[in-house]
């Protein structure tokens, strides 16, 4: 017991310093203040959030927030990527709970164009100023090759570090977010496997909130061609039903996943008769086959349809929808959580 656990203790201790009802009173406040000082001692402090200025290869200063995890190797890296016109404070007080509730890693960046990520850096110390409002389809497809590239650096780092595990990437996006997400999460696994050094495959999932199909030509159309969205990567649809566009664009992306996963449920189970066979014929051992199935458990797709006009991060913020949307991320997370993926370094050989 500290100094100042023993002075409350003191303190709250008024009768005669003699005889049996005294030492039970000494008894009694000890038992009742010391497991919640041990407590107290115990339970990891949450890192402070730390305020970032990340540059992309093209320029551009990312301005984004990182919310630290104390589980350190065993925390999900979570991206929450905002709307169009929108920044990620749109997110409130959402990074604070997947940090303090769920332990995550979390990073929330100001796509360029928006928030405080507006400065694009020249050589020769020339700068330029790019809103939302200025941007042209460059620049979008410049948030998938270059703004995500950018927090992807970063969270290598921290992985390297032993403060999070890459390998279990997840990304929460609204919008015109989503379209850069699942864009994103196409290109990390399209990165070619090498013997020496794993380069991409780490998104696991991503949950997308009112997501567009197409804005200003930058859309989904390859993405959700892409073997990887339509078969490997957990994905959550979320969204209000009393906006039109938004119904018609979730609905779209809906049954473009519903028929690549029903044809991915076809071939796995064809795959798994193979695999049965051929485990059957070696007599392989059970416990590789069984490790083998757990850790090929990240491809759920969910979907959910709220009775709401709010679209986007207002899911999140609006009291008819925050609860039901706070519990169905908090699911899909944790369900990333529970992928049995040990951490392992990934530091580039050739570097």
């Amino acid at each position: 017991m500290n100094a100042a656990t023993w002075q409350v203790v003191k303190q709250r201790i008024s009768l005669p310093q003699r005889g049996p009802q005294t030492l039970w009173a000494v008894c009694t406040s000890l038992l009742l203040i010391m497991p919640g000082a041990a407590l107290a001692q115990r339970r990891p402090q949450l890192p402070a959030p730390q305020t970032l200025d990340l540059v992309t290869r093209d320029g551009v200063h990312l301005h984004a927030t990182y919310f630290a995890s104390p589980l350190e190797k065993e925390a999900v890296p979570v991206i929450l990527l905002h709307g169009q016109g929108g920044q990620g404070s749109d997110y409130r007080d959402f990074p604070n709970y997947l940090q303090g509730r769920l332990r995550c890693a979390v990073l929330l960046p100001d796509l360029r164009g928006h928030g405080s990520s507006t400065q694009v850096e020249f050589g020769g110390g020339v700068t330029r100023e790019v809103t939302a409002d200025q941007m042209r389809p460059g620049d979008y497809a410049g948030m998938v090759t270059e703004d995500m590239e950018a927090l992807k650096r970063f969270l290598l780092e921290e992985h390297n570090e032993g403060r999070l595990n890459i390998d279990k990437i997840c990304v929460v996006a609204a919008d015109l977010g989503a379209i850069v997400a699942l864009n994103w999460a196409a290109r990390d696994w399209s990165f070619p496997a090498l013997a020496t050094y794993k380069q991409g495959r780490d998104v696991k999932g991503v949950a997308l909130l009112s997501p567009s199909f197409n804005y200003r030509g930058f859309g989904l159309k390859d993405a959700l061609a892409h073997p990887a969205i339509r078969n490997e990567i957990s994905i959550s649809v979320i969204y209000g039903k009393g906006d039109s566009r938004a119904r018609r664009d979730a609905n779209r992306i809906i049954r473009i996943l519903e028929s690549a996963r029903r044809g991915g449920v076809a071939r796995a189970s064809r795959a798994r008769s193979q695999v049965s066979r051929d485990v059957e014929a070696s007599s392989a051992d059970d416990d590789d086959d069984s490790a083998a199935s757990e850790e090929a458990t990240f491809d759920e797709f969910t979907q959910l349809e709220l009775d709401s006009s709010d679209q986007g991060t207002a899911l999140l913020t609006s009291g008819a929808t925050k609860s039901q949307v706070g519990k169905s991320l908090t699911t899909f997370i944790e369900q990333i959580q529970r992928l049995n993926i040990p951490w392992q370094e990934r530091k580039n050989p050739l570097e």
